[in-house]
């Protein structure tokens, strides 16, 4: 959380406390996992990820064919 909640400082919030942000990370979606090499990195719980893949293909297909009725 030490670079993170730096780089939100910095850029979003200057008066938000740690506890917050990792709160805020878990109401999201997001969760910590902890590499092979004892690194934690930030993934997203997999009904979040569906969630959003579902959403994209659906904006993709719906742009699609709004492209192809204007020719």
């Amino acid at each position: 959380m030490g670079r993170l909640g730096q780089k939100v400082k910095s850029q979003l919030c200057p008066k938000g406390k740690v506890t917050s942000l990792r709160k805020m990370i878990l109401y999201f979606g997001f969760r910590w996992h902890r590499t092979k090499d004892s690194r934690e990195t930030l993934m997203e719980h997999h009904a979040v990820r569906t969630l959003k893949v579902n959403y994209l293909r659906k904006l993709n297909t719906e742009e699609d064919s709004a492209l192809s009725t204007q020719t």
